[in-house]
């Protein structure tokens, strides 16, 4: 729950500087956080298409002692999940950083 807030923050902050600071900033702050919301709803669909049940019994087991794994992280690096959607998954905090550059390179820009 903690990510989804950070992750709907930023892109508000996006859609803010979008609209009042920078558009190619904004623009690429958004792109980043869509993109990054995409490859997360897509590596659940495969992971629940390639390992059935595993979110099921993942939630029926206590959490993981700090450090500790959770059972669907055992998945990783077994093929389950395509290349493109962890490609387009890196790529996009890539392009939310960039628009974060760009907006406050522009807003320190402005503010002189």
């Amino acid at each position: 729950m903690k990510t989804i807030l950070f992750e709907v923050g930023v892109l508000v902050i996006g859609i803010y500087s979008f609209f009042k600071v920078s558009k190619p900033g904004g623009a690429f702050i958004c792109l980043g956080v869509l993109g990054y919301f995409f490859s997360k709803i897509v590596m659940i669909y495969y992971i629940k298409k390639g390992a059935h049940g595993i979110f099921e019994i993942d939630s029926k087991l206590p959490s993981p002692p700090p450090g500790g794994k959770y059972l669907w992280e055992y998945t990783a690096g077994t093929g389950i999940v395509p290349k493109w959607v962890s490609w387009i998954g890196s790529k996009s905090m890539f392009l939310a950083l960039i628009g974060f550059t760009i907006s406050l390179l522009t807003f320190f820009a402005l503010s002189n």
